[in-house]
């Protein structure tokens, strides 16, 4: 069964990784600034804002994958995202509409990267048949890249002896509620 051709292309490999290193490496480094980004900026803005600017995404998505991808959008699609940014910013409440500049600028610089993530994700699967860069491939490949930066960062930043406390505080309050 491992010795299907199906089965070896759809595994990680060497060569696959020698032939997109350069995509594999990009995805890793959007995916570590879209975590970092927003991590940063929930410490300036709440988390409605946060999640309200990240509802937006399929905005610069749409607008990236035609640069990245070469991709054409109806005017229809185009008409509902753009409707969807929209209603996203009318749902800002009017409480975080004096929040930290840069929290703004870090939940936008998240937004972004992700939307460039995706757009050159499927840049690299557009031809998995061929080149075995499957979902679940890429994910590894740029997993092993970025989960290691991400964890030193953990054990690099202050916050580190608060997720602990938050954790056992929060686990001990389960216990006594079960």
């Amino acid at each position: 069964f491992t010795n299907s051709p199906m089965v070896k292309k759809a595994l990680p490999s060497f060569e696959q990784f020698k032939r997109s290193w350069q995509g594999i490496l990009g995805v890793a480094a959007l995916s570590i600034v879209s975590i970092w980004a927003s991590d940063a900026s929930l410490m300036y803005i709440g988390i409605t804002l946060n999640q309200l600017m990240k509802a937006c995404t399929p905005l610069p998505t749409m607008a990236l994958s035609y640069f990245i991808e070469r991709k054409r959008f109806a005017w229809p699609m185009v008409l509902a995202v753009v409707l969807i940014v929209c209603g996203a910013g009318l749902a800002v409440p009017a409480s975080d509409s004096e929040s930290a500049a840069f929290g703004i600028i870090m939940a936008l610089t998240s937004t972004l990267a992700t939307a460039a993530a995706l757009s050159l994700k499927a840049r690299l699967m557009a031809n998995s048949a061929a080149n075995g860069l499957t979902p679940l491939v890429l994910l590894f490949y740029s997993s092993g890249a970025s989960v290691p930066v991400l964890l030193l960062w953990f054990l690099c930043i202050d916050e580190r002896s608060e997720v602990g406390a938050y954790a056992g505080t929060h686990a001990r309050d389960r216990k006594s509620v079960v």
